[in-house]
């Protein structure tokens, strides 16, 4: 058994890291987008991912067992591989009609959504002090916005449909994740993780074009 402090500190170190990756996303995919398209960058991200997970999974004899999880259990696999997909392929396309600020703010909204679909589907409550966060973030999301009414008022603009494209995106991510905390009863999470990215790789191929990546200088290539 760990001790607790060992614990937090290894937890505050994950946390960090995953935060500066995730703030480092949107600007790689901007910097990308010009040379390589929405799927094609998103197939790169699942193939990557599966590669490398499945692997590691196998050496240490956790490859996910899926046979035998039952029809309500086999659909919310299909949710969860479809609203994953969806998410990474929809942020992208949406981040080339935004600013990475814009939509790093933006795609806030599915924890958000997560939370409410907890509270419909989970029969999740709500704390005071967790009520009053949700608020914060909603009057936070409102203040951002306030300077770009007048953008996001007009349809017809890019900024509209990069906003609204991202928004959708956050709900397809909490969907993935409403999907897969009921799977957790069967599966772990990174075994679920391996199933939806090996799925995505040959759903994603017709609609990518991977020999782009030859147009890649040495940077292009980091930043994938």
């Amino acid at each position: 058994m760990t001790h607790p402090p060992r614990n937090w500190r290894l937890g505050l170190f994950h946390a960090l890291v995953a935060t500066v990756t995730w703030g480092m996303l949107p600007l790689a995919l901007k910097i990308l987008l010009p040379v390589m398209d929405p799927v094609t960058v998103t197939w790169y991200r699942f193939f990557a991912s599966a590669i490398v997970l499945g692997p590691w999974l196998a050496l240490h004899g956790r490859l996910p067992q899926v046979r035998g999880l039952g029809p309500l259990s086999a659909w919310l696999m299909v949710i969860a591989i479809l609203g994953l997909i969806g998410n990474y392929v929809l942020y992208v396309v949406g981040l080339e009609r935004v600013s990475p600020g814009t939509a790093q703010v933006v795609i806030q909204l599915a924890p958000m959504f997560l939370l409410l679909g907890g509270l419909a589907f989970f029969g999740e409550r709500f704390r005071p002090l967790q009520w009053l966060g949700f608020a914060v973030l909603v009057v936070g999301l409102g203040l951002f916005f306030n300077d770009r009414l007048a953008e996001l008022a007009d349809t017809s603009g890019d900024t509209f449909f990069g906003v609204f494209v991202i928004v959708v995106s956050a709900v397809t991510w909490a969907a993935y994740a409403l999907a897969q905390k009921r799977l957790y009863a069967k599966l772990p999470s990174q075994g679920i993780l391996l199933v939806i990215y090996v799925a995505a790789v040959p759903l994603l191929l017709p609609l990518s074009t991977p020999l782009d990546v030859l147009r890649l200088d040495g940077v292009g290539l980091a930043l994938l």
